[in-house]
């Protein structure tokens, strides 16, 4: 199936008017001249990709009645976290209808070596494509090829957190949780990751309650490449989220791109979803220029 007349966020993160091609749940030609006649006009409407989750909370009974509801909300792909002592209770459905899990996050490790991590990581239901660590965890260069490792902003030693994002720490989670002011003898935790380029650093967005200029700060600290949003617990609507980073002042590409590529490469799911481009899976939302009216399409499906 082809779509025309849209303005598209396309995959180099501005948007552009044109088509694209929805096949067997991925998406084909995009941006192509040689639309059929039968395309569906989409007059003008905005087309974004699907947002990544990449931290939910979720006191649902299951697994399932989540999927259900953060697809509606326009949520295609996430990741529940998951305390390391109840891995093993964690239970599956085996087809989950709405968002689509892309795997597991990992917090609570208290293992001392890389032996006791991939053994948990081996008896997961689902992949482990994210893990907690203490800064000061000597394995953290062998954890990083298991998963995506991150750092806690409570740790606020900065030595901790320069050496642990050197040794292959790639994520800071939770950005301004729990932090406390940085001085001029402590710069912490945050000014380690943001001299390290290889880091990404999340903001949730229960902390978009905190003043818009630090909203702003986070984005011009970290930029556009290495910023993601979240929504750090179910009560959290991702989707809402960006739409009141961009009326904080983050521009509205980088806002997108934080919840959509930037989540999904976080998680080394970015040639799967997060981006509208030929061979992604079809994750797609197609609402107003304010992001009102929204529907919401999983593998080309409308939900």
């Amino acid at each position: 199936m082809y779509y025309k007349n849209a303005r598209i966020f396309a995959s180099d993160f501005q948007f552009h008017m044109g088509s694209f091609q929805v096949e067997d749940g991925r998406f084909g030609a995009v941006f192509t001249g040689n639309v059929p006649e039968d395309a569906v006009d989409l007059q003008g409407a905005t087309v974004i990709p699907g947002l990544v989750d990449v931290q939910l909370r979720s006191g649902a009974d299951s697994l399932q009645e989540t999927a259900a509801a953060l697809g509606e909300s326009g949520v295609t792909s996430f990741v529940p976290v998951v305390q390391a002592d109840s891995l093993a209770q964690v239970a599956l459905e085996a087809e989950m209808a709405g968002s689509r899990l892309m795997g597991l996050r990992l917090e609570g490790f208290r293992g001392e070596s890389i032996d006791e991590l991939r053994q948990l990581c081996e008896c997961a239901p689902a992949p482990v494509v994210m893990a907690q660590l203490p800064s000061a965890a000597g394995f953290i260069g062998k954890a990083s090829g298991l998963c995506t490792v991150s750092l806690g902003a409570q740790e606020t030693a900065y030595e901790q957190g320069r050496d642990g994002f050197a040794a292959g720490a790639t994520f800071l989670e939770n950005l301004y949780c729990h932090l406390p002011l940085v001085s001029e003898n402590k710069p912490g935790m945050i000014a380690a990751a943001v001299e390290n380029p290889n880091v990404k650093a999340e903001l949730v967005c229960a902390r978009l309650v905190c003043h818009p200029a630090l909203v702003r700060l986070a984005f011009a600290m970290f930029g556009p490449e290495r910023m993601v949003l979240s929504s750090g617990n179910a009560e959290e609507n991702l989707y809402q989220g960006v739409i009141n980073a961009i009326r904080y002042g983050v521009p509205e590409a980088d806002a997108l791109r934080a919840a959509t590529y930037n989540a999904a490469c976080a998680v080394g799911a970015g040639k799967e979803v997060g981006m509208i481009a030929p061979g992604r899976r079809a994750d797609f939302i197609v609402c107003r220029s304010d992001f009102s009216g929204k529907r919401v399409f999983i593998a080309g499906e409308e939900i």
